[in-house]
């Protein structure tokens, strides 16, 4: 017995226990990372897991370049992130325990560099993992790497820096207990947001005029924003946009010559907000027509295929931050074809589209950039070139302005720019005048923001707060609102037209809803200009307050009875009709009517009410 057991223990020296890596005794694990590799391929490493114990929570860091757009500076980047593990279901949730990052000091001298991350029970990062991985928590300027390089003796050995990943299970970030009293002063409110910031994401020279060739704010989607003299830019990120993609156009196309541009992916815009399984980065980039159509729309993509009608193929190698693609695209080579063909820093690849000239109808093609949250910089000729072109090719602004194509030219500043807001009911025929609108006005370039495109629902901005909030993103535009407010019978016909048509039903309680809280715009208030489409402003006033009165007496029926106050309910619900039909405003003089209104007498609204009232009064 005592041979067996000594054998046992000569196999267990022997041979390890084999299972995850644990953090050391004092709650640390280091990691050793190559600087010179991080620097010179530009790709992102992460480390290997390690566990906090033996059933405790997966942990890892990742690492990268980061280079700053402004000071051109190149940064490493370290995140960190919480990986799915075996003993997730019994750990509790979200992580609360303080994390401290550090580069070690190897001259002993402990003048570590170090960053703490926050903790915050609003970020996903420290929930328990849903998929592969939890969104990482990114300093992206961890250290600026000339202090490492200029310091080599103390933080680099071979090449290698050694990083400490400090986890302090002596102490738990407790979330705050919010006070009964002041709950909705710490509720997240839209209004309060936009008071006290003004979000003003272009400088005032938002369109210069200039011959160059630059990026066009006029042709791009409205969460695309450009700076740098109109040479650099990056998508919104907040509130969602990080999920949505955003296109941009240069100011001039070309169809003659032999000519490219270039762009550099300066670094990944990380967000929080990102779905579960969501592709976080994507670009896009090469040519195409003015006009928004994607059989003539040509792109090489970051994950190394070609695109054009929605169809991709593989093309050449994956590019990612700190690479430069350089886009040509030939008229001469061939007689009656278009040459496009890409390249990944001084790697030239394959022809990648032989398309006839036919196809284009005469049309120029122009540099087309497509993104995801990524920030990048173009350069048309203006830059100095790490990489030179191709013989035989020039920069697209190197050619004489004559010999170029201009796009859309668009107004020289915000003034002359204008918004429309659509107010109505869901169903009231907002898209309908949008559409009609938009085909008359064929000499203006209105966008179409609506949720039509993302969930099938249009927001119907009723809500007066609500139109606030929107409209101070437009700052400086000229301000419109549309109302659309046809008559009662009119209304409930275009709702059941749509239901039929359109297979989009929406309840009747979030209509009343709606109908409780409608509130009509006023020019004194944040608009320039209010425009009735239908009903004129007086009989639009008086069919709200029908709609008022109408939602506020369901609202009180559907109450739970309550005996002791049996006999007051009517006298209530005459109140309440008073306070909220007091709000509207009737000394607005600033309106337009541009149609005959459906209501034929004044007293038809007294009509409605006294109907209303003999139906749920009579008992």
């Amino acid at each position: 017995m005592l041979v067996n057991m000594d054998k046992l223990l000569g196999n267990m020296k022997s041979k390890p226990i084999a299972g995850p890596k644990l953090l050391s005794l004092d709650n640390t694990h280091t990691c050793k990372v190559n600087l010179d590799s991080l620097i010179i391929d530009g790709q992102t490493v992460q480390s290997e897991p390690v566990h906090t114990s033996q059933s405790g929570y997966n942990l890892a860091l990742s690492f990268g370049i980061c280079v700053d757009e402004q000071s051109e500076k190149s940064y490493l980047s370290i995140s960190f992130i919480i990986l799915p593990g075996e003993f997730d279901a019994i750990l509790p949730w979200p992580f609360r325990f303080p994390i401290t990052i550090s580069i070690l000091d190897l001259k002993g001298s402990k003048k570590n560099i170090s960053h703490s991350i926050p903790w915050d029970a609003r970020k996903v990062i420290f929930n328990r993992p849903a998929s592969n991985a939890n969104v990482s928590f990114q300093i992206t300027q961890f250290c600026l790497v000339d202090i490492l390089r200029a310091n080599s003796n103390t933080y680099v050995q071979d090449g290698f820096i050694f990083v400490q990943l400090h986890i302090n299970f002596m102490e738990s970030c407790a979330q705050p207990t919010p006070n009964k009293e002041c709950i909705d002063d710490q509720r997240p409110s839209f209004d309060n947001k936009y008071e006290k910031k003004k979000l003003n994401y272009e400088a005032d020279d938002w369109h210069p005029l200039r011959n160059d060739v630059i990026l066009d704010v006029y042709n791009c989607d409205l969460t695309m924003i450009v700076k740098h003299g109109c040479l650099r830019g990056e998508p919104m990120i907040e509130n969602g946009l990080c999920s949505l993609w955003s296109g941009i156009r240069a100011t001039y196309g070309i169809d003659q010559g032999r000519v490219a541009f270039q762009i550099k992916i300066l670094r990944y815009l990380h967000s929080s907000d990102l779905l579960y399984n969501e592709i976080p980065f994507g670009i896009r980039v090469g040519w195409s027509t003015n006009e928004s159509d994607e059989l003539l729309s040509f792109g090489y993509e970051g994950t190394g295929k070609i695109w054009t009608g929605n169809q991709f193929e593989w093309y050449g190698e994956q590019y990612s931050v700190g690479d430069i693609i350089t886009c040509y695209a030939d008229f001469e080579s061939e007689r009656g074809h278009v040459l496009l063909s890409f390249a990944k820093n001084d790697l030239n690849f394959e022809l990648a589209y032989r398309i006839n000239s036919e196809d284009f109808h005469s049309r120029p093609l122009f540099p087309h950039i497509f993104i995801k949250n990524i920030s990048y910089q173009v350069n048309f000729g203006q830059l100095n070139t790490k990489y030179s072109l191709r013989p035989g090719f020039c920069f697209i602004n190197d050619y004489e302005e004559d010999d170029r194509i201009r796009g859309t030219l668009g107004p020289s500043s915000k003034e002359e720019c204008e918004v429309i807001m659509m107010v109505g009911l869901p169903g009231a025929g907002k898209s309908f005048w949008v559409e009609r609108h938009c085909a008359i006005n064929t000499d203006k370039k209105y966008i179409l923001l609506s949720t039509n495109n993302i969930i099938q629902q249009m927001k119907t901005n009723v809500y007066g707060n609500n139109r606030r909030r929107k409209m101070s993103l437009f700052d400086g535009f000229y301000r419109r609102a549309v109302v659309v407010i046809p008559d009662d019978n009119e209304y409930q016909r275009r709702r059941y037209k749509q239901q039929i048509d359109q297979s989009k039903f929406i309840p009747d309680s979030f209509i009343n809803q709606m109908k409780a809280n409608f509130d009509l715009p006023e020019v004194a208030d944040i608009f320039d200009d209010v425009e009735y489409a239908e009903l004129t402003f007086r009989y639009a006033r008086d069919l709200v307050m029908y709609y008022r009165h109408q939602s506020h007496i369901i609202k009180e029926r559907l109450r739970k009875p309550n005996r002791r106050k049996k006999k007051n309910n009517l006298r209530s619900i005459r109140f309440s009709y008073d306070r909220h039909t007091n709000n509207i405003d009737l000394s607005s003089n600033h309106h337009h009517y541009h149609f005959r209104p459906f209501l034929s007498h004044p007293k038809q609204y007294h009509h409605y009410l006294s109907k209303f009232d003999h139906h749920y009064y009579r008992n």
